[in-house]
């Protein structure tokens, strides 16, 4: 069996798959990834809405592993295309392997985080910190589950108590801890060793990348899918966080092992924890007073930080420096998880100079209030990150398949390759399989205000989206570059029109979009979660209005970083990558709509910068080629016409 018998007209998929159409698009995008592995090369493949992607390097990634005798890693952006793949793709392709006597295996491997620690949970309640109720429900859980998994209970646990008990790498005691044989995480880890395919998430692969490959099973050939948002999830990866509630977390846990302990020592160190706890809080209060702003851009001409912290900090690891932990009476697993502790504070210590000392040019800082308490997050990242991704990634792989929807902008890939650091490998734009003249019409409107014309251009949208959803009759999904604009737009026009609309954060995700194909004319409004990863097909979704072109906040720090970095080397960062990046947003934005090739529809822009402004051709650019109008009764016509 090779390619050709799977994928080709007459080939296996033909026979076996509901609803199947041959697209040439995928069997040219298969063989355009099989040339890569047999080279050993990279490559960037941009294949719309409609190719078959998943099929199309899936197929020669079997075909290579099973051959090679070597694992293959698929990393995607969203949960949504990892369950697609592993709970319908793969299985499907499994079984007409094994048919054909070609048997293969796969695994799905979540974050640390995803996954309980049954030590730390021991360690939670034995300090009373688990509220009432809790405990009970979270231990009757552990003995059904056979994972361990956040995700598959239907538990209310909150954030922050499940980030007492899940697993921690940096005080994870592996093979020494007690509940090593039935640790979920590591039992996991271990199926994965003999699988063929691995399928995991851009952040695991870049924590598989910072613990020096150490994490998954060694791979040299990998697929990223939704390759679009790697630069977004490095750039928070690389990022460091000194954090208040993990000093809290590390400092209660420190004092928790030795609550029991009566050497003198022990009880002079929960002397300085308390000191410390005391500084800690006189230290973030004056920052949260200090700064009002829930994020605060630092500069290296900042006004001077208070070390009072630090040097607290820094006499208490002098303090574990001299003192022998092992004259303490401890159990052998309680004086391990006390060393590794004081590992994390030293590294706590470590990321605490640096931003305090605030002299790098080559970081950029910032500070972040977050959740119910305003927890303050200290954080630092590398303005160029592109190099690390290059050396990290693309150097040390011998072929990285990048594939997304939306990777090129203006039909080349250099601003992609230029945020990536990738230098060399090939590359492939596919044509869409669908037929935008007849299937669709895009909908401007150069009459509307600019959106810094706050007020006037929320009325003249609402009023657009009342007529644009009574020639749709609903079946919409109405997108937000901003829950403020979203929920105001919602107000104004609810009781305007007949059909149900449905808000994010009104429920999951999930349930929210079950509503929305259960109920065929209701209309969905979602901000920019809802811009990717979405299919919804037939005529559930008949329009996709998007209300503003999908600019970065300049002001988040991972943007400005950007924007700096850009500047410093003398560039045009608008050009050079607001433009580009809000772009490759629009795009995803409009691939909501064409999923088959009966689909039609329409997508209307009511942000008129597209039209009034000179850079409006680069997104136009950038869109597929469609009937384009500015009346309504157009719009009307076109279904009518259906």
């Amino acid at each position: 069996m090779d390619l050709e018998k799977i994928l080709s007209e007459e080939g296996v998929l033909s026979g076996n798959l509901k609803d199947y159409e041959f697209r040439p698009c995928q069997m040219d995008m298969a063989l355009a990834v099989e040339r890569s592995l047999c080279e050993k090369n990279h490559i960037l493949i941009e294949a719309p809405t409609g190719t078959g992607k998943s099929f199309a390097y899936l197929v020669p990634l079997i075909f290579y592993s099973l051959k090679e005798k070597q694992i293959v890693l698929v990393s995607t952006y969203t949960k949504s295309l990892q369950q697609q793949m592993t709970e319908i793709d793969l299985p499907f392709l499994q079984n007409i392997f094994n048919k054909n006597g070609q048997p293969f295996s796969f695994g799905v491997f979540y974050g640390a985080n995803n996954y309980l620690c049954r030590s730390r949970l021991d360690d939670f309640m034995s300090d009373g910190w688990l509220p009432f109720g809790h405990e009970e429900r979270i231990l009757e859980w552990i003995d059904h589950t056979s994972t361990g998994l956040r995700m598959e209970t239907d538990l209310d646990v909150p954030d922050h108590i499940w980030s007492r008990i899940h697993r921690d790498a940096e005080v994870c005691m592996r093979k020494k801890c007690r509940y090593f044989k039935d640790c979920f995480y590591y039992n996991e880890l271990e199926k994965l060793s003999n699988v063929n395919i691995i399928v995991c998430n851009h952040h695991l692969l870049f924590a598989h990348i910072a613990s020096h490959y150490s994490i998954l099973p060694s791979f040299n050939v990998l697929t990223l899918d939704e390759a679009h948002q790697l630069e977004n999830v490095a750039f928070r990866f690389f990022a460091v966080d000194v954090s208040e509630h993990d000093l809290y977390i590390t400092i209660n846990a420190i004092g928790g092992l030795l609550k029991e302990a009566e050497e003198n020592k022990a009880q002079e160190l929960k002397q300085h924890s308390e000191k410390i706890k005391k500084q800690a809080e006189i230290f973030f209060n004056g920052l949260k007073a200090r700064f009002t702003e829930a994020t605060r851009i630092m500069r290296n001409s900042e006004p001077y930080f208070s070390y009072d912290l630090y040097h607290q900090l820094e006499t208490l690891w002098q303090f574990f420096r001299s003192w022998d932990k092992r004259r303490l009476s401890l159990e052998e697993d309680e004086v391990i998880k006390l060393e590794l502790y004081i590992e994390k504070l030293s590294h706590y210590l470590q990321n605490l100079k640096i931003f305090l000392d605030h002299n790098r040019d080559d970081l950029y800082y910032w500070i972040e209030f977050q959740g119910i308490k305003q927890y303050c997050h200290l954080r630092f990242v590398p303005l160029d990150i592109s190099s690390l991704i290059r050396e990290y990634l693309f150097d040390h792989f011998s072929c990285a398949i990048l594939t997304s929807a939306t990777l090129s902008t203006d039909h080349n890939f250099e601003f992609i390759r230029s945020r990536l650091g990738l230098d060399r490998g090939s590359e492939l734009i596919l044509s869409s399989p669908f037929d935008y003249n007849k299937q669709m019409m895009l909908f401007i409107d150069p009459k509307v205000p600019y959106p810094l014309e706050y007020n006037n251009y929320l009325e003249s949208i609402s009023e657009r989206i009342v007529l644009l959803l009574e020639s749709t009759r609903g079946r919409a999904f109405v997108l937000f570059t901003s829950y403020r604009t979203l929920y105001e737009v919602k107000e104004r026009i609810e009781d305007k029109i007949e059909y149900t609309v449905l808000a994010q954060n009104d429920k999951p995700s999930s349930f929210l979009l079950q509503d929305f194909k259960d109920d065929v004319h209701s209309v969905l409004f979602g901000t920019l979660s809802f811009w990717q990863g979405i299919d919804v097909r037939g005529e559930a979704l008949s329009a996709v209005i998007i209300t503003r072109l999908p600019f970065d906040v300049p002001e988040d720090p991972y943007v400005a970083a950007r924007i700096e970095r850009i500047e410093q080397a003398g560039g045009n960062p608008f050009l050079e990558f607001q433009l580009p990046n809000a772009a490759i947003l629009l795009k995803q934005g409009f691939g909501r709509l064409i999923r088959g090739k009966n689909d039609r529809g329409v997508v209307a822009i009511l942000d008129s910068r597209i039209a009034r402004k000179q850079y409006g051709q680069h997104f136009m650019n950038s869109l597929p080629e469609c009937p384009v109008t500015s009346s309504i009764e157009d719009i009307i016509r076109f279904f009518n016409d259906a």
